[in-house]
């Protein structure tokens, strides 16, 4: 139910200043391209209504216009119009949807009530609209019995009868309202809206097989789902990203259907990229869309996913959209990032000790070396010493060592902090400036930066906050280690280039 009434269910406008553009407008677009939408709102008089849209999880705005004394106004052009979920949105910022279907229908009326926008929907010259309204009048007249339903459930306490019986009646009402929403679709297979209808359904699970020993296959419904969860997306559709549901079909596969590991991260980014090649507009995206939820992601690793995308398909020549500043922005932090990415070695460094004396970041033979990148004058870093401190003298005598590379200059409040506070770990730094290098190869843009290597210096983990050190630590040494997936960045820098949709 709560599915169903998905384009029901937003309470609120946002509007963004950056939305005033045209999304796609076609400044080439004939006379048949041109579109007349006449409104009627009884209840209000000389004021003004907006034409916005859904575009992924925003809505923009697409004209304003004046609401005459007897409610009525035309939202009117001479160039193309992208078919979607519209909103016509009053001054107090209550609105009501109706569909645009693009070049299927260019004139249309809508009349309607302020008392009640659904109820008192009067379509003129739109089937798209007329389908639409019947439905959510349905879905709101069944959604009210299901609510009533409910609230006596609430009620009973011990009476198992009659909690089964309403439980019965709860059942038949998700029966109906799916099968009238097959209906619909069936019926009117032409329509935009019955592709609408037909994405915000899930595929249907089959029975789950039994396994040869005889236990039901518990993994066969995940599966089975994962696989067929795009089935009813036509990804050639661009009309779809103007509408709820494409972008939270989006968000939830990988939130929720996707392993948090960079591997099945890239399987099935790669695997949208294919299926979203059947429309231009509907790959840029996904593919922009991906890109910044990976650009600076808060779960540790996740950066090998921002390199994946900016390498194979910005670098390699499939975001027509960008232009070359952006697309050098975007492909240049991959390179940065690359050799830093988990399971990566870790460059080497040779700096200088407070005895003038070379260490060699490979020279050291403990099974764990914990990098630190700090500063004695960073706020940051002061506050995250006594964690640095306190993990160093728990997890020392068991393997690990710690190779702090300050990133300050001046050698006096360098050795004066080490001195202060008893730092016994390796301490090293560039103050003749002459290997100041490991800044840029290490992508030292804030302090403390923090890198956990093993005895091969691959890098195991990274980004983390000193809080989260005993944890990590804890994990790796003593083999009560989590998914990577599973852990969360407390500071993630914002560094990576991302870009706008529209």
């Amino acid at each position: 139910m709560k599915k169903l009434l998905l384009l029901l269910s937003i309470s609120c406008i946002l509007v963004y200043s950056k939305a005033f553009a045209f999304s796609n407008g076609d400044k080439t677009a004939t006379a048949k391209d041109n579109y007349t939408i006449k409104v009627k709102i009884n209840g209000i008089k000389d004021t003004t209504c907006m034409l916005a849209y859904y575009y992924g999880d925003k809505k923009y705005i697409r004209d304003t216009v004046k609401v005459d004394g007897k409610g009525n106004c035309v939202f009117k052009s001479d160039t193309a119009i992208e078919g979607g979920v519209y909103l016509a949105v009053l001054p107090n910022k209550t609105y009501f949807e109706f569909i645009i279907a693009g070049k299927t229908e260019h004139n249309f009326s809508l009349e309607t009530d302020t008392a009640n926008f659904i109820e008192k929907m009067k379509v003129t010259g739109s089937p798209e609209n007329k389908v639409f309204y019947d439905y959510q009048l349905y879905i709101g007249k069944r959604y009210k019995e299901a609510s009533d339903l409910r609230d006596q459930l609430k009620k009973l306490k011990n009476n198992k009868d009659s909690v089964e019986i309403i439980n019965k009646r709860l059942k038949a009402i998700n029966e109906d309202v799916t099968a009238y929403k097959d209906n619909v679709i069936k019926n009117n297979s032409t329509l935009f809206y019955a592709k609408v209808l037909k994405a915000m359904t899930d595929p249907i699970i089959p029975t789950t097989p039994i396994l040869p020993n005889g236990r039901p296959d518990s993994l066969f419904p995940y599966h089975y789902y994962k696989a067929h969860y795009w089935d009813n997306i036509d990804f050639s559709d661009d009309r779809l990203l103007r509408t709820p549901v494409f972008h939270n079909k989006l968000v939830m596969y990988f939130d929720k259907m996707i392993v948090k590991h960079p591997d099945s991260i890239n399987v099935a980014v790669d695997a949208i990229a294919a299926k979203s090649r059947a429309n231009k507009e509907v790959f840029k995206y996904c593919l922009v869309h991906l890109l910044n939820e990976y650009a600076n992601s808060k779960i540790m690793g996740m950066d090998a996913v921002y390199v994946h995308i900016a390498e194979k398909y910005y670098g390699g020549g499939d975001a027509f959209w960008v232009d070359q500043t952006l697309l050098y922005k975007i492909t240049d932090r991959a390179k940065t990032l690359k050799p830093l990415l988990i399971g990566k070695t870790a460059p080497n460094l040779m700096l200088k000790d407070t005895s003038e004396v070379y260490q060699s970041l490979y020279a050291i033979k403990q099974p764990y070396t914990l990098m630190v990148f700090w500063d004695p004058d960073c706020g940051h870093c002061q506050k995250a010493m006594p964690f640095l401190i306190e993990a160093y003298n728990k997890f020392h005598s068991k393997g690990l060592e710690v190779y702090a590379v300050t990133t300050e200059s001046e050698r006096k409040k360098w050795v004066d902090f080490i001195v202060k506070h008893d730092l016994k770990w390796i301490n090293v730094g560039d103050m003749d400036g002459s290997n100041h290098e490991f800044h840029n190869t290490y992508d030292i843009t804030s302090t403390p930066k923090l890198f956990l290597l093993n005895d091969k210096k691959e890098i195991l983990a990274k980004q983390m906050g000193a809080e989260q050190l005993n944890d990590i630590l804890d994990g790796f040494i003593n083999k009560k280690a989590k998914n990577l997936g599973e852990i969360r960045i407390e500071n993630p820098e914002d560094t990576s280039p991302t870009e706008e949709h529209q």
